[in-house]
């Protein structure tokens, strides 16, 4: 049985201009995630992912099409070798979505927060830099519909 997830991008001022103010999400982007979809996983994959995409890591948009991509590419270059052509494509066209942002299923296992958090430069300018906050729940039960249905933890900063 597949491990299915949602992981939700959620782009934020740097951390000093959000004291206080942590549900002030700038810009969102969620993505549903078939199979795979365990903290070892998904974690082990936005690590790697991140340090691919840089220069765009700071925008929550384009952080997670880039992740969709990114994905499909490297179960292409992992199965290329043992699949025939016309198989793997398609299994490419499978196993990502986007999602309205707070969607969720009901059959998720996890639910995953993904808060980045800009940085500024010594003149307060908006730098691309970007640190990312992971925040994790699971779900033991159906009948959550949101993600303000659950207690997340935070699991890791990258």
């Amino acid at each position: 049985m597949s491990t299915r997830c949602e992981i939700k991008f959620e782009e934020r001022l740097d951390r000093e201009a959000n004291e206080g103010y942590r549900d002030n999400v700038m810009q969102v982007a969620q993505i549903y995630r078939h199979s795979d979809g365990t903290p070892k996983e998904v974690i082990a994959d936005l690590k790697k992912f991140k340090q691919w995409n840089t220069g765009r890591n700071y925008d929550a948009i384009y952080a997670a099409a880039n992740f969709i991509f990114y994905e499909k590419w490297q179960f292409m270059l992992r199965n290329k070798k043992t699949l025939p052509e016309d198989e793997l494509m398609e299994w490419v066209k499978l196993g990502y979505g986007v999602e309205r942002p707070d969607n969720v299923h009901g059959d998720e296992n996890y639910l995953y927060k993904v808060e980045i958090y800009w940085s500024k430069n010594e003149y307060g300018e908006i730098t691309k830099n970007a640190e990312w906050e992971i925040k994790v729940a699971e779900i033991h039960t159906e009948g959550v519909h949101s993600f303000n249905d659950v207690e997340f933890t935070t699991y890791k900063i990258l």
